[in-house]
């Protein structure tokens, strides 16, 4: 049977273009004082703490009370990275010091790296918003690295318009790169890789060159090097940080927040927690295909035009696999992807 040829939107991998969720928490208001809101970005969520960056440069602590006007539909309330409006306050909260506000409108996000949430009710988490591009750093042994979790969060980023680029950190302890060889790969996806080792200070300018001008989602597994590449960035920015942590875990140091870090006026980074499980959110199983280049030489030879690679009799991309013309690897990760899109 000859096959139809795909047709353009076919071709490339899906942009999301509606995110809205299964559920929506936000309602409309049209009672505020535009007047006098003031404009700002929240930099960070800090268990319930809530940090604004005025358009002033001024930090503020906010509080969420009644119902917000948002544009957005996603189920996270708010994410580091939203643009909003707010109304000042004249109180200063005794343990932070820090001036009090009330967020009053959230404004339409440009983009999101979101993922699904962990739960009986699964909605659309929102790491990050109104950002470039996505850094995901692996590392080659302690912890070893999960090909599977890097391809998913590539695929979060390019199905929501993000560019993403790979750091292997803890490259001295791989003297001989042997981990390469699961990374060649992403060459073919055009993914810039840095190889590079915090603790020996090898190769990290590069990597600082390439975060300018950007505003970057910084992810990967729990115990890569995140903390301590931040801390080598932004080191009183992180005291500050984690001050304001301590009041609220009362001592306990905790790094299951997100917040956003601004290299002297060159770049931003947004640094989220480690992330040992993920899955996508917004995805469609049947467009999973679209996402793995190494399939594109063949499944147009498929019977089926909507062929998923799974199941289907006189598939391409499965002969394809058998003839070890597609590494069992790769398409060991597109099936558990798939199952996990169901």
């Amino acid at each position: 049977m000859v096959q139809k040829d795909y047709s353009e939107s076919e071709k490339s991998a899906p942009i999301r273009k509606d995110r809205s969720s299964k559920r929506v928490i936000f309602k409309s208001r049209s009672d505020i004082k535009k007047a006098n809101l003031l404009k700002g970005r929240i930099i960070a969520l800090i268990s319930k703490i809530i940090l604004v960056r005025g358009n002033d440069n001024q930090i503020y602590q906010a509080h969420i009370r009644g119902v917000i006007d948002s544009e957005n539909k996603s189920s996270s309330l708010i994410a580091v990275g939203d643009w909003i409006q707010f109304s000042e306050t004249n109180y200063i909260n005794p343990k932070s010091k820090l001036k009090e506000c009330r967020i009053q409108k959230i404004e339409r996000r440009q983009n999101i790296f979101s993922r699904k949430a962990i739960g009986k009710e699964p909605f659309e988490q929102v790491i990050a918003s109104n950002i470039d591009s996505v850094l995901i750093m692996a590392s080659p042994t302690q912890p070893d690295y999960d090909i599977e979790l890097i391809d998913k969060f590539r695929i979060t980023a390019k199905l929501n318009g993000l560019d993403a680029f790979i750091c292997i950190n803890k490259i001295d302890l791989d003297p001989g790169k042997n981990f390469m060889k699961d990374f060649e790969i992403y060459k073919q996806y055009n993914l810039p890789i840095f190889l590079i080792s915090l603790k020996n200070h090898q190769n990290v300018n590069e990597l600082i060159e390439f975060l300018r001008n950007k505003e970057t989602l910084l992810i990967g597994q729990s115990g890569v090097g995140k903390s301590t590449f931040i801390n080598y960035l932004f080191k009183e920015q992180v005291q500050k940080i984690n001050k304001l942590n301590e009041i609220k875990t009362k001592g306990m140091h905790t790094t299951t927040f997100v917040k956003m870090f601004d290299y002297n006026n060159e770049f931003k980074i947004i640094d989220a927690p480690g992330i040992n499980e993920f899955d996508i959110w917004g995805l469609e199983p049947r467009d999973l295909k679209f996402y793995f280049d190494e399939f594109a030489l063949y499944q147009k030879k498929c019977e089926y035009i909507d062929c998923s690679h799974i199941h289907e009799p006189n598939c391409a991309v499965i002969k394809a696999v058998k003839k070890g013309q597609i590494p069992v690897k790769r398409y060991k990760i597109y099936t558990d992807i798939f199952k996990s899109l169901g």
